[in-house]
């Protein structure tokens, strides 16, 4: 049976497209008919900030880039996200629309699982002291991410990276950039720079190289206990750090990254049946040899 406790939830939409404001309507439509659910918010274009008081979970419309805004929206203060694909591939917002109306009793009756991503904080310090996104004094706290930290030119010209991992001397790097991602991360713009796919669960991050000029420099993998830091050497005109693709900081010579897991997590709710590797099999076309006609 049920439990008696009616689901407490909200739902977030944020993209203007039509498609997307169908479906919140839809969802809502949904919701409000039912006498075991209790919609404690529906935001299709403002921000939370902060969850209502008993929240279980949030319904994100969208496509990853909707789970990624949540993510950053909710901050320190996380709660379970339920993503509701409307995008494209969708490895973070997987469930189908269908999916989510014909399989939503297995909510009702808190059949699933709720999954913690590794999430990460970044400071910048520059001339001993860190600053925020402006470059003013008090960036102590830093930024959240929980895709990845790409350092990039945004000139023709290449930069000089140099990493650290645990205070130890990794290499510099030479070339277009640098990007550190979580696990969650490893199937966007580390998968495209031709980084490696990390299992989503792993406390791990992935360092890959953006065209280095060294060919024998290639991705590596270490363990997410340890501070990563980045300091921009010689050539650097034009760099800036991009946290999630949103979050710019423009870097100048001499600038240093701080990357540590953050304190919080990301909570992703998970049906029954959900596996990384089936998502990848969909989502990237691991249906086995391609089949040639004669």
């Amino acid at each position: 049976m049920p439990p008696a406790d009616p689901l407490r939830l909200v739902v977030l939409a944020r993209d203007g497209s039509d498609r997307v404001r169908s479906a919140w309507r839809e969802v809502n439509r949904f919701l409000q008919d039912r006498a075991d659910v209790e919609l404690l918010a529906a935001a299709l274009d403002d921000d939370l900030h902060v969850a209502p008081q008993g929240t279980e979970m949030a319904v994100v419309l969208g496509g990853d880039g909707a789970i990624l805004r949540a993510c950053r929206m909710f901050g320190t203060k996380q709660v379970p996200l339920l993503g509701v694909n409307l995008g494209r591939l969708g490895f973070l917002a997987d469930l189908a629309p269908d999916e989510f109306f014909d399989r939503f009793d297995e909510l009702i009756e808190r059949r699933y699982e709720i999954r913690e991503h590794l999430m990460f904080r970044v400071r910048l310090r520059r001339g001993g002291e860190y600053v925020d996104v402006d470059g003013a004094p008090g960036g102590n706290e830093g930024f959240l991410g929980l895709n990845e930290l790409a350092v990039t030119s945004r000139t023709l010209h290449m930069i000089e990276v140099r990493l650290e991992i645990g205070g130890v001397p990794v290499t510099t790097y030479n070339g277009d950039g640098l990007i550190v991602s979580t696990p969650v991360g490893s199937t966007a713009h580390n998968l495209s720079a031709g980084g490696p796919i990390l299992r989503q669960d792993l406390r791990a991050f992935v360092v890959t190289p953006i065209c280095p000029h060294t060919l024998t420099v290639r991705p590596l993998v270490d363990v997410a206990d340890a501070t990563y830091t980045l300091a921009l050497q010689n050539e650097c005109d034009g760099a800036t750090a991009t946290i999630d693709g949103r979050t710019r900081l423009p870097m100048t010579c001499g600038d240093v990254l701080e990357l540590t897991a953050a304190e919080v997590t990301c909570p992703l709710v998970k049906l029954p049946g959900a596996s990384f590797y089936a998502a990848l099999h969909n989502k990237l076309g691991w249906g086995g040899q391609p089949r040639y006609r004669r």
